[in-house]
């Protein structure tokens, strides 16, 4: 079976009780697409757009194209993994 979604490990990929917890939505969905939506109805440049966030569910934010971001103090291991790659590029 095909799933066209996207995953994303919840609280820093911890495992508890013997579980890793994920969040799974559909790939048309997510913090990502509803930042662009919003920038399109209002008008304004994805450039003139700051994102924040702590998680791998802010991941779509941040990979918007022309969006400035900032990862905060707290953040979990997947959103400073994800930071650390760019800053390799």
């Amino acid at each position: 079976m095909v799933c066209n979604a996207q995953v994303y490990f919840c609280g820093g990929a911890r495992i508890l009780n013997n579980m890793f917890w994920v969040g799974v939505f559909p790939r048309r969905a997510g913090k990502g697409k509803a930042l662009e939506f919003v920038l399109q109805k209002l008008g304004v440049k994805p450039s003139a757009c700051i994102v924040a966030g702590d998680s791998g569910n802010d991941l779509t934010m941040f990979k918007v194209n022309g969006v400035r971001g900032t990862v905060v103090a707290n953040a979990q291991g997947e959103l400073l993994d994800y930071y650390r790659d760019q800053v390799k590029d």
